[in-house]
């Protein structure tokens, strides 16, 4: 039987703690990127959560992390609110 992988795991199985990997992508750069994590700390103190989602996400559209993670509606919001607690 083969090791399981990340190429073997479904798209939507939990990831680290997170609902699945891109989650966790997109949560792990907001929080480890200096600028980008007060950039987004930034965000939810004026605007609060759906207004820092609907930003972030007019700006970033659907391109992604350094790492392949897709910026989606759900993945900023899941980082966000991973930043907020």
């Amino acid at each position: 039987m083969a090791p399981k992988t990340t190429a073997n795991r479904p798209s939507n199985s939990p990831y680290n703690g997170h609902p699945n990997r891109n989650l966790w992508n997109v949560a792990l750069h907001m929080a480890n990127d200096y600028g980008f994590y007060h950039v987004c700390r930034d965000l939810l103190e004026r605007h609060g959560l759906t207004g820092a989602t609907e930003i972030l996400y007019c700006e970033l559209g659907e391109t992604e992390t350094p790492d392949g993670g897709r910026y989606t509606k759900t993945s900023i919001r899941h980082g966000l609110r991973c930043l907020s607690d």
